[in-house]
């Protein structure tokens, strides 16, 4: 998280009386089913067919920090997994992060040779 990000977020939790992330309007936690309809609300809005859940976004967030290039075990401590092979499955890399990660390896493997 950057720090202009995280500056925004402590303003933002330093204003509620709770320290959720997300609250309700009663100022109350939102329940994970509360979440959920949540998501599929604007799942809807945005006309999107494939299923979006709470848990869509932990392999979305998961993917993005490895195309990003955190290591396998940096992100199975980030996401509490006890063990790190764990992170294959929530791992998908893009077509775009493979190129990109091909790319690197070739450079890795033919610095020699330049």
């Amino acid at each position: 998280m950057g720090d202009h990000l995280k500056e925004k977020l402590l303003i933002y939790l330093q204003k509620r009386k709770n320290k959720f992330l997300f609250e309700s309007n009663r100022q109350t936690k939102l329940t994970p089913r509360r979440i959920e309809q949540i998501c599929k609300s604007y799942k809807e809005k945005a006309g999107l067919e494939k299923s979006l859940t709470p848990h869509t976004f932990r392999h979305l967030w998961n993917t993005s920090l490895a195309e990003g290039g955190l290591q396998r075990e940096q992100r199975a401590l980030l996401a509490g997994h006890s063990n790190e092979k764990t992170q294959d499955i929530y791992t998908h890399l893009g077509v775009g992060g493979m190129k990109l990660r091909v790319i690197q390896i070739l450079d890795e493997k033919t610095s020699w040779f330049l």
